[in-house]
């Protein structure tokens, strides 16, 4: 029989692999086998790294060590961690960054780049804002640690929903694998996402012509973000939650920190208007003008509907209230004709084939859609939180618009799923209210 091939043992393998009794390449800070299964590895602690070290000096073999003098005890380097080696492992075990964390927010940033910002508001029908999604702000995030965070919970959340439902009508951009299951990447979009808002909310009572077009990005990712939510939450079946406004709270909840959002842009104008972003601020200019109108009768009889029921629900409130801006019938009115501009800015035809035509068509203008959410200001979302039965309802026929964008991934389903719940919330109100959203309803494809 041949000889047996000597080979060298170790007992220098890392805690985590000892306790699982495979082999470890003993290589830190992380192992292979740990970054593999993303375990905390006992080489990322002070204390094993240096244990490790000093036992590497005393085990290596007779041929690279250097015979320890008898009688100089002071002349003894080998038990000495180098000057270069000892700062690194001073710091606290908490502000090591993790390896596989490392490699998550590379692919994130990357897969940001090169597909996710593709899909951000109006992007097809104005391709000059390509630099500001795919540069400008990936840049502008380097320096706000919120606005780097909302851009990758916003990469996350993409994966998540392209891993979990694939659909041929959603944006077929995507290339390359991915490390986890889509309730990996769902997980840590929320994660990020918690983490951009901790430190946004201090940005919100300080904004400067420094960081407002941060600001303004930031808010414009989370909207997207918040629209998604019910379109995953779902599963991608197009119906209400199994938990009461669950989708519509999540949604509303991410609403909540973009209060205020229409102020901040007023008093930033000039400078949001001077910066990259202007082009999207541009989309409102006609509203406040007034040249607009909606030439469907169909839907301008339905919106003025609205009107009648915030006047019979509401009126004494704008007229005799102690602050008529704040009150709801101002609140619900802003909402509204805010509504009617968006209506008017992309019909909805009443022939499918057409219906069909101007979602796919590149050269409509939808991030109005979008911008409806903060224009409508942060007293109307906090009637929405509190389940104001009008404000619903005019938050219902808002999604029906939503349902129209259906092409792009934060979109999918969200339209549907919102007005099935506002839907399942209302009808308890009895069979005035089934009627009340009759025509959001079937305008979404629900019966």
């Amino acid at each position: 029989m041949p000889p047996r091939r000597s080979h060298n043992k170790s007992r220098n393998g890392c805690t985590q692999c000892k306790q699982r009794r495979v082999k470890c390449n003993e290589k830190g800070p992380i192992c292979q086998q740990c970054v593999k299964r993303e375990l905390q590895c006992s080489f990322s602690t002070p204390d094993r790294d240096a244990a490790s070290a000093t036992s590497q000096e005393i085990t290596a073999s007779p041929a690279s060590t250097v015979p320890l003098p008898t009688s100089h005890p002071r002349s003894e380097p080998s038990f000495q961690l180098t000057p270069a080696v000892t700062p690194i492992y001073k710091e606290p075990s908490d502000n090591v960054v993790k390896h596989s964390d490392r490699i998550l927010e590379l692919e994130l940033m990357h897969h940001y780049s090169t597909s996710a910002y593709i899909s951000c508001v109006g992007l097809r029908a104005h391709t000059e804002t390509v630099d500001v999604w795919q540069k400008f702000v990936p840049s502008e995030s380097l320096k706000h640690e919120f606005l780097l965070n909302g851009l990758l919970a916003f990469a996350a959340l993409h994966i998540a929903k392209l891993t979990r439902q694939p659909n041929p009508k959603v944006q077929s951009d995507i290339t390359g694998s991915f490390l986890s299951s889509s309730s990996f990447y769902f997980q840590k979009a929320l994660e990020y996402q918690n983490l951009a808002f901790e430190s946004f909310h201090g940005v919100l009572q300080n904004v400067t012509p420094d960081n407002c077009s941060a600001v303004f990005g930031f808010s414009i990712l989370t909207m997207l973000f918040a629209i998604a939510i019910p379109g995953i939450e779902d599963g991608g079946q197009g119906g209400p939650s199994t938990s009461s406004l669950n989708s519509m709270q999540s949604i509303f909840t991410l609403f909540e920190y973009l209060k205020g959002l229409s102020s901040i842009i007023e008093v930033s104008k000039e400078s949001l208007h001077a910066g990259p972003f202007r082009v999207l601020l541009g989309r409102y200019d006609d509203y406040t003008t007034g040249n607009w109108r909606i030439t469907n009768a169909d839907v301008a009889q339905t919106l003025n509907k609205l009107t009648i029921l915030n006047n019979e629900f509401n009126a004494s409130s704008g007229e005799f209230g102690t602050n008529v801006e704040l009150s709801k019938f101002a609140t619900n009115a802003r909402a509204i004709s805010l509504l009617e501009f968006c209506f008017a800015k992309q019909e909805i035809p009443s022939d499918e084939a057409q219906a069909q035509a101007v979602k796919s068509s590149p050269d409509i203008d939808r991030g109005y859609i979008v911008g409806w959410l903060g224009m409508a200001g942060g007293e109307f979302v906090s009637q929405l939180r509190q389940s104001d039965s009008l404000s619903l309802l005019i938050f219902a026929h808002w999604a029906i618009l939503l349902d129209d964008l259906e092409d792009f991934w934060w979109t999918h389903n969200s339209g549907k799923v919102l007005v099935a719940e506002i839907a399942s919330v209302l009808h308890t109100g009895g069979d005035v209210w089934k009627e009340r959203t009759r025509w959001a309803r079937k305008k979404v494809g629900l019966p």
